[in-house]
């Protein structure tokens, strides 16, 4: 039997990079392995054999470190063309030296297979070859392997440094044209530093993140927070489907927080397109199988993405206006980033079965001069999501759900989470050009960050279930419709007569509070704080220049008898006392029963007074 004998291959094929790279023709399209996976030592080569060149088109994805032959010496020998704008190559792009792309990753497999943009020759980096002949292409995988699969010249720089990695990564030697010999360390990044702003803003994203969830995370300082707010919770079965896999992703799964036992698709499997990390980074992927580096066809087809459960795609964004518009890629006239798979993840995200989607943004520059929530984008900014898939926006200051919302709903929200600075402004705008009510309310000037400790779901009588959370002036709808839905008696109980309206102007005053000297909380039918099923409804409102403020709840009429009145009442007491308020007083109607019980199941000692037919009811905190 006919044994191939791939070592007189491979000990043929090996070349100096100067011999390699001189059989590259002017005129040819050269892609070029990106990331930490860079073939640096082939880029050199063809760096220094620049004069021997002309009008070559280096194509490349995400590129760090260095890059000469963007600068502006070498215009005449080689033509720059990106998918991602990264300090190496954004002074060329901006002064219309480089080309730059707008796309979305998953669809650059089909850029090259029909060839609208076609690969002449790669430069790649592999492992040596293993004892059956077949190298790695360790950790930059990505569109590499597809330019790989359709060039007509393949050049590798094997480096014994490059960690062998499972997935999609190997390359028999009978399939490389050029080897080119390299002992070379592979670049290294740090880990983002993480700010008091990514911090808050990591909080507010992690509560969106249920155990047993798939998350997507940028490289940026947001996903290294969350990363380490979900390591400190102790989360449970975590899966990791992301483009690049990270020093924060591998503390995930050494702390056993990524399990990805629950994903759906490649259980037991971190997956992505590259690694960007350390050292640590790179011995730890590898001969790992439970990280696999596979391509941009694999990782960011949405179909597959939403493949997993409660896949949570998270992306760090520059702006988003009131409508819900998502920019980044570009400031003005000026491009930076790209597309990248953000726009896969956010529609594999949204078909996944409990599934989404995460834009999150500091609520100003790093300045603090401008918001980054704003009336309109910035002229040319470049939208990277547009209205209609919107879902939820994150700063530091809250959470908005904007799927299935109105635009008025979504600029109160959006205004909501703007800095205070900035509110003000933003619901002037917003007025102006009747996307809210004239007579819309702001939330009063001294109101505190939206407590989010304040949701919580808890159980009760008959197996129901209720998640409950503090009121958001986007509630306006949603507490109209609850009020307008309860029965005559109820109504007359809570309200101590009839009520023929509840309009926008009346009903606004009861979900614009400030969290302090206002608190409106809400239960909401589930196990989910972003129902629209309400049940239950308690406020307190301190009065002026007291320390003593008055309490009002009511419930549904189905869901009354339930306790679930009592579990407001003492959410609202343990708040209370935690802004120094002193005491609570109500008025009830003598005959509302059920009321005068759940005070008196308080725990607390009350003093009830009657007066005609009601009572006040008061007791210290």
């Amino acid at each position: 039997m006919f044994k191939y004998r791939w070592e007189h291959t491979y000990k043929e094929r090996q070349v100096s990079a100067a011999m390699a790279i001189g059989k590259i023709r002017s005129g040819s399209r050269v892609f070029v392995g990106s990331g930490c996976g860079r073939p640096q030592v082939l880029i050199d080569a063809m760096t220094g054999m620049a004069k021997r060149f002309s009008d070559i088109e280096i194509i490349q994805g995400r590129t760090l470190g260095v890059l000469p032959s963007a600068h502006q010496s070498y215009q005449s020998s080689f033509r720059h063309h990106t998918f991602h704008i990264g300090p190496s190559i954004q002074e060329a792009v901006q002064q219309g030296r480089a080309d730059y792309t707008p796309v979305r990753t998953s669809q650059v497999p089909e850029l090259f297979a029909s060839r609208r943009i076609p690969i002449d020759v790669v430069l790649f980096q592999l492992t040596p070859p293993n004892i059956h002949g077949y190298c790695s292409m360790g950790i930059t995988v990505g569109i590499t392997k597809h330019a790989f699969e359709h060039a007509h010249y393949r050049i590798a720089q094997v480096n014994p440094h490059m960690p062998w990695t499972y997935g999609n990564t190997l390359v028999h030697v009978s399939e490389v044209d050029a080897f080119v010999l390299a002992d070379t360390p592979l670049p290294e990044t740090t880990v983002p530093e993480i700010d008091e702003i990514s911090e808050k803003i990591a909080i507010r994203c992690t509560r969106h993140i249920e155990n047993g969830a798939t998350l997507r995370l940028g490289y940026n300082a947001i996903s290294a927070a969350i990363a380490r707010r979900l390591i400190q919770e102790d989360r449970k079965d975590i899966g990791i489907h992301s483009e690049h896999f990270s020093d924060f992703m591998m503390d995930m799964m050494l702390a056993g927080v990524a399990t990805n036992t629950r994903k759906g698709l490649y259980n037991g499997k971190s997956v992505a397109c590259r690694c960007f990390g350390s050292r640590k980074l790179y011995d730890f992927v590898d001969n790992n199988p439970q990280v696999e580096i596979r391509s941009v066809a694999e990782v960011n087809d949405p179909a597959r993405i939403a493949m997993n459960e409660r896949m949570v795609a998270i992306t760090r964004v520059a702006q988003v206006d009131l409508t819900g518009q998502v920019a980044d890629e570009s400031t003005g006239i000026n491009y930076y980033g790209g597309f990248g798979g953000r726009a896969d993840f956010m529609r594999g995200a949204a078909a996944s079965r409990r599934g989404k989607f995460i834009v999150a943004l500091p609520s100003t520059s790093p300045d603090g001069t401008n918001s980054n929530i704003k009336m309109f984008l910035d002229p040319g900014a470049g939208v990277i999501s547009n209205r209609a898939d919107a879902c939820y926006v994150i700063t530091e200051w809250g959470s908005a759900l904007l799927q299935g919302r109105p635009i008025r709903e979504r600029a109160i929200a959006l205004i909501n989470i703007a800095h205070p600075r900035f509110r003000n402004e933003l619901m002037a705008a917003a007025k102006e050009h009747r996307y809210v009510h004239q007579d819309q309310l702001l939330p009063p000037p001294n109101s505190t960050v939206y407590p989010d400790h304040m949701e919580v779901a808890a159980d009760f009588r008959n197996g129901l279930k209720v998640s409950f959370r503090p009121v958001k002036p986007s509630d306006e709808r949603m507490v109209q419709a609850f009020v307008y839905g309860l029965e005559e008696r109820s109504i007359y109980y809570r309200f101590h007569g009839k009520m023929q309206t509840m309009h926008h102007n009346r009903i606004q005053h009861f979900v614009n509070v400030d969290y302090h000297e206002t608190m409106t909380l809400i239960g909401l039918l589930g196990d989910s704080t972003e129902g629209e099923e309400m049940v239950a409804m308690g406020q307190y409102l301190r009065y002026p220049e007291s320390n003593r403020a008055e309490v009002a709840f009511i419930t549904a009429d189905e869901y009354q008898n339930l306790g679930i009145g009592t579990w407001i009442l003492q959410a609202l007491i343990r708040y209370a006392r935690e802004r120094g308020i002193e005491g609570f007083f109500a008025e009830v109607l003598r005959q509302n029963r059920q009321m005068l019980k759940v005070f008196q199941k308080s725990g607390l000692p009350t003093k009830t007074t009657y007066e005609g037919s009601t009572c006040l009811v008061e007791f210290d905190l």
